[in-house]
């Protein structure tokens, strides 16, 4: 992954209207030497980043950027975490290597972001949009599979990528992946336009095709029970032992058990 980079001086300090706050635990440096770490590069592809996924903040963020320069900034924020994370490991993420990573000034860092913590939140809510983005670009024909396979590449994929979630940062994983189930995170997102949980209604348009291979001819009870079991079994284990999601046989397992539950024992 890139290096990504980001010029203090233009893309969110003092001088920028929308980030002066009294609170920033250090001031904000406009000194040139954030300047030595820009490249053109870097200032693009946090910019391309930004416009293919508009990101409006969370609710934890210090302030959310409305500028483009300022959301590139937080992009950059964003995109350093994730770096060293992958390249370094949890116990090398701090707010003065996120900065020094990103090439911003602490005080930039701390006009958005009041700790690590906030940082790792848009880190694993970017995670969850983008396997939220692949599963809508499969959706569509993995539904024409025979029912019971389309129970196992979701059950596994599921838990292959809480697993994923878990290495990235084990102990934010632990005390917040409840809020990481796809098609069912309190985000407009996860929602359709009438409200309802994508991963329902998506499980429920499955099932309808299939009807008469439930046990219970009645697609919406069988896509709330799997889409919010599969949510609470996951979590009922990782609250137990997380180590289980690294069991290979796991996602299996699950699948089988809802495959038992949902489905006559001919289909």
């Amino acid at each position: 992954m890139p290096t990504p980079h980001a010029h203090a001086a233009t893309l969110g300090t003092a001088t920028d209207s929308e980030a002066n706050v009294s609170t920033s635990p250090t001031p904000v440096s406009t000194n040139a030497t954030d300047a030595a770490s820009l490249t053109p590069r870097r200032i693009r592809n946090a910019k391309s980043a930004v416009k293919a996924v508009p990101k409006k903040g969370t609710a934890t963020m210090r302030r959310v950027p409305r500028q483009e320069r300022s959301k590139v900034l937080v992009e950059c924020i964003r995109i350093a975490a994730r770096d060293i994370l992958e390249k370094k490991g949890p116990k090398a993420l701090t707010t003065n290597n996120i900065a020094a990573r990103a090439g911003v000034s602490i005080g930039s860092l701390y006009q958005y972001f009041a700790n690590k913590e906030e940082i790792l939140e848009e880190v694993f809510r970017e995670q969850a949009d983008q396997s939220l983005k692949d599963s809508h670009q499969w959706a569509g024909w993995v539904k024409d599979l025979p029912v019971r396979d389309v129970i196992r590449l979701v059950v596994e994929g599921t838990v292959r990528r809480h697993r994923e979630f878990h290495s990235f940062h084990p102990d934010f994983y632990q005390n917040h992946h409840r809020e990481l189930h796809i098609g069912l995170r309190n985000s407009k997102d996860d929602v359709t336009d009438d409200g309802e949980p994508h991963a329902v209604a998506w499980l429920r348009d499955v099932f309808s095709g299939h009807a008469n291979e439930l046990r219970v001819t009645d697609p919406n009870l069988a896509a709330v029970t799997m889409a919010h079991g599969m949510a609470a079994s996951l979590s009922g284990l990782v609250d137990q032992d997380a180590t289980r999601l690294y069991d290979e046989s796991l996602g299996g397992k699950l699948a089988e058990m809802f495959i038992g539950m949902l489905l006559k024992e001919s289909s």
